[in-house]
């Protein structure tokens, strides 16, 4: 990519915690498959006691539609440009991310704010898991993979 040039992307990544673009510290992320209409994308938290809030943009300019999220057998309704997850300590997820291409204005807005107030820093104690899978059930956006 040459300087001035847009970025143009399927994915983007914003770490809520340090209010930045990019993956959060210890996280990895690769895109699997890549097609029309959806994108295939494995997460993992490489951090063995940190959990890791992530919100996941369609589009570099949010010009993208996630409709849906597909973790395990489970299909989630997303239905807007960004959606928020939280990984837990040394967990990981393959997320299968239906969208609709072009289909909203692009805009140089990132999607860090009053949304993300829920991303815990670092120093907070963790969340207990039942608290955490019954905040998921009252927020499809938020979704969570555990491996243990």
């Amino acid at each position: 990519m040459g300087v001035g040039q847009p970025l143009y992307c399927a994915l983007r990544y914003f770490d809520p915690v340090q209010q930045r673009p990019g993956l959060p510290e210890g996280v990895g992320a690769l895109v699997e498959k890549l097609t029309n209409q959806e994108v295939v994308v494995t997460l993992v938290n490489l951090s063995p006691i940190q959990a890791r809030p992530l919100v996941l943009q369609a589009g570099a300019y949010a010009e993208h539609q996630l409709v849906s999220a597909v973790i395990g057998e489970r299909r989630l309704p997303i239905g807007r440009s960004w959606m928020e997850l939280r990984l837990e300590p040394g967990c990981g997820s393959r997320i299968v991310l239906e969208l609709r291409r072009h289909v909203n204005q692009p805009t140089l807005a990132l999607p860090l704010g009053s949304h993300v107030e829920h991303a815990e820093k670092p120093d907070e104690p963790e969340r207990s898991v039942e608290r955490f899978w019954d905040e998921i059930f009252r927020n499809p956006t938020l979704l969570a993979s555990c491996c243990r």
